[in-house]
């Protein structure tokens, strides 16, 4: 890459970051202004080292097409419909070591063990595994559970029951 469309691409990223940045942010007046002095002036810049000018906006259309196609904005719904049934089955083990005399010992299966189950119903998940671990004299023991979390947000997951099984 010459240095002319070095300094052009740069100029692109800055000023549609700033644009981006300033529509993320409540439409901050500054950044958007800064981001677009900072377009000016590296394409100035590019210009200036010898590249044409339809060479140049050419150049800078297509970073700023990839710029913006990679800074939409996510579904922030998305997690609503999409099955989270592995992350449940990580936070289980997470409770399950929370309830262990020897968390450090615990050995748990993956999901795909046949004594295994996650059960999906709306946004609750229950999860029916087990764990090896030491009991309180060293022996290690396999302990069936059942732990039940549901996802209320994107990150945010709420733990509901948890019992080993009798």
């Amino acid at each position: 890459m010459k240095h002319s469309h070095f300094w052009i691409a740069i100029g692109a990223i800055v000023g549609f970051s700033g644009v981006y940045a300033a529509d993320v942010n409540g439409d901050a007046q500054w950044i958007k202004w800064a981001g677009l002095a900072g377009l000016a002036i590296c394409t100035g810049i590019g210009l200036l080292h010898g590249v044409m000018l339809r060479r140049a906006i050419k150049t800078v259309a297509t970073v700023s097409l990839v710029i913006l196609n990679g800074c939409g904005d996510p579904d922030p719904n998305a997690w609503r419909t999409q099955d989270n049934s592995e992350y449940a089955f990580v936070l289980s083990q997470g409770v399950a070591k929370d309830h262990l005399k020897a968390p450090s010992t615990a050995e748990f299966p993956s999901m795909t063990d046949k004594n295994t189950l996650v059960a999906k119903s709306g946004h609750e998940y229950t999860i029916y595994s087990w764990v090896d671990a030491q009991n309180s004299f060293g022996a290690m023991i396999r302990t069936e559970y059942t732990c039940k979390v549901v996802q209320v947000g994107e990150y945010d997951w709420r733990f509901v029951d948890f019992q080993f099984a009798k």
